[in-house]
């Protein structure tokens, strides 16, 4: 038994290493799952030991208790940890910095943005935003700057679907004067 959660304890530790470095929430509730049974297997054992050398029968579930709390409180923080990439939300507030800092570094080539907006679904990050261009910027100049734009905010998110409406300068004056 002791044996045993020896060479769980090793494995758990190895496992929750792993799983903190890739970011895996699955990797992290079997590394729970290791865990649990290391702290199950020497509450047993401390359990059997004090209740034969104390006579105190009341420790064995005091201490089954104890561990079973623990377990509850690793699996609530495991189960807050696991809904938030179930759910869309937007972006961080420092991660959404990074990427507008992205689209300032090409501000020598456009008016202005407006219309940001982002939202990460599981391992996925969705940006979108409209890019305010000179009005005689060509179609061709316009989609090469989203390229580069989306590239370079590729860079921080590899798996970031990046989508830029582009308007010309005028929609902007026009929608001006209509406010």
């Amino acid at each position: 038994m002791l044996l045993g959660a020896v060479v769980n304890g090793i494995v758990g530790m190895i496992v929750k290493r792993a799983a903190e470095k890739a970011g895996s929430v699955a990797m992290k509730s079997n590394a729970l799952h290791l865990t649990t049974d290391v702290l199950t297997s020497l509450g047993v054992a401390l359990s059997l030991l004090l209740v034969h050398y104390t006579g105190l029968l009341w420790l064995d579930p005091v201490i089954g208790m104890l561990t079973a709390l623990y377990i509850m409180y690793e699996a609530t923080l495991l189960l807050k940890e696991s809904f938030p990439p179930l759910m869309d939300s937007r972006l961080s507030p420092k991660e959404e910095r990074l990427i507008e800092d992205t689209i300032n570094s090409y501000h020598a080539h456009f008016i202005d943005y407006h219309d940001f907006r982002t939202r990460k679904a599981g391992t996925e990050v969705y940006v979108d935003f409209h890019l305010v261009v000179p009005h005689d910027m060509t179609v061709g100049n316009a989609h090469r700057l989203c390229d580069h734009i989306e590239n370079s905010i590729k860079k921080h998110f590899a798996l970031a679907e990046v989508l830029i409406h582009i308007e010309p300068e005028t929609e902007l004056l026009i929608s001006n004067f209509s406010h």
